[in-house]
């Protein structure tokens, strides 16, 4: 049996604190276009029962929803350009540190030079945590607004609308919670694998993290396998079934896996 290093798991306080920041802006969010549209939606029905020359209900609330969208678009694009980096940067740090203080704990002392790679797929890590934190107000918008529709066609059906408002508000707050979870899983073993190949390492051992709803039978028949850390393992359902590909531990949505990284045979430890 080789010589391994500890697995690295995602930081519950990292995850935690970054899931409680979109919680956060969503909220306000959330309450901010349900007044606008609910106060739009009750006074549009006052000016069109009283004069069918002014525009429609129809056309005043998607040009509210859009006014108000708009402003929330612009606070997640802040959001997300002055988070993000800072949450990547915790992760990378807990990486590189935990990596170092356990190979000085086994009498090896190392430096952790990041590599152009690894500077490359931090960048990339963050370009996409900034996409799909700005997609929410976009996926929210595109809800609402058939929510909208949808009530002034059913007659100005006000309870529903606000039915519908609360349904996509719990709907994009899992969305954020999924966000926050996956992002912080990813980016964790994508750094991880990238430092351990700064420092020499070339192998690992996959460790399968069973989840309520995120067990995929195929990594844990991977649970124990080694991989080359450049290259991962073949997963055969990786895109859907029969729709395979080569993974690593963490890439794809919703995977809790880890690896521990194993100590090349020349090492004295």
């Amino acid at each position: 049996m080789p010589k391994t290093l500890r697995q690295l798991s995602s930081n519950p306080g990292i995850r935690a604190a970054y899931r409680r920041k979109l919680e956060t802006l969503i909220r306000e969010m959330h309450a901010d276009v349900s007044k606008a549209i609910l106060e739009e939606f009750d006074a549009a029905s006052w000016r069109m029962a009283r004069d069918g020359a002014w525009r429609s209900p129809s056309e005043r609330l998607a040009d509210k929803l859009e006014q108000v969208m708009r402003s929330w678009e612009r606070r997640f694009r802040f959001f997300a350009r002055n988070t993000t980096k800072g949450f990547l940067r915790q992760i990378w740090d807990r990486v590189r540190v935990g990596r170092k203080n356990e190979l000085a704990s086994l009498g090896i002392v190392v430096k952790v030079n990041p590599s152009r790679f690894t500077s490359e797929l931090f960048q990339a890590l963050l370009k996409e945590n900034i996409s799909l934190i700005q997609s929410i107000p976009a996926t929210y918008y595109a809800r609402i607004e058939q929510d909208v529709q949808r009530a002034i066609t059913a007659g100005g059906d006000r309870a529903g609308l606000i039915k519908s408002l609360r349904r996509n508000y719990g709907f994009t707050e899992s969305r954020a919670r999924l966000i926050a979870r996956d992002q912080t899983a990813k980016a964790t073993q994508a750094l991880a694998v990238s430092t351990d190949r700064d420092l020499g390492f070339t192998e690992g051992i996959w460790v399968h993290v069973p989840g309520r709803k995120s067990s995929r039978p195929t990594h844990i028949e991977m649970d124990g396998k080694t991989f080359k850390l450049g290259k991962g393992l073949y997963d055969k359902d990786a895109n859907g079934k029969n729709k395979g590909a080569w993974v690593s531990p963490g890439q794809l949505v919703n995977c809790n896996c880890t690896y521990r990284p194993v100590i090349p045979s020349g090492w004295k430890a």
